[in-house]
């Protein structure tokens, strides 16, 4: 399955006449076994009930659910606030990666 097959597929997951029957470990299970197969995605970092704790945060009672939801907010963040400029940045002055030629305009 493809990356957005999977996504096709969360979304009918998640469809109101869907939802009571859906679990949230089903849905990872299903972008891992995505991810995995199709190899052209690299994992960035993760977020640890251990860097709450050092943040100074109770984790005695956050379940996995709570974990699922804040690393995603996380991902959203991070895209929002410097991702994509952080990627530039090092694959232009760091790996000096040559960008595409244009086309050429007639």
């Amino acid at each position: 399955m493809n990356y957005k097959e999977t996504l096709e597929t969360i979304y009918q997951m998640l469809q109101p006449e869907n939802i009571e029957q859906v679990k949230v470990k089903d849905i990872e299970t299903l972008v891992e076994t995505t991810l995995k197969e199709n190899k052209e995605y690299f994992v960035i970092t993760s977020v640890h009930r251990d860097d709450l704790e050092y943040l100074g945060f109770d984790v005695s009672k956050v379940g996995d659910e709570i974990m699922h939801k804040l690393a995603e907010k996380m991902a959203d963040a991070y895209c929002e606030s410097g991702f994509w400029e952080s990627l530039e940045a090092l694959a232009e002055d760091y790996f000096e990666l040559p960008r595409k030629e244009e086309e050429d305009k007639e």
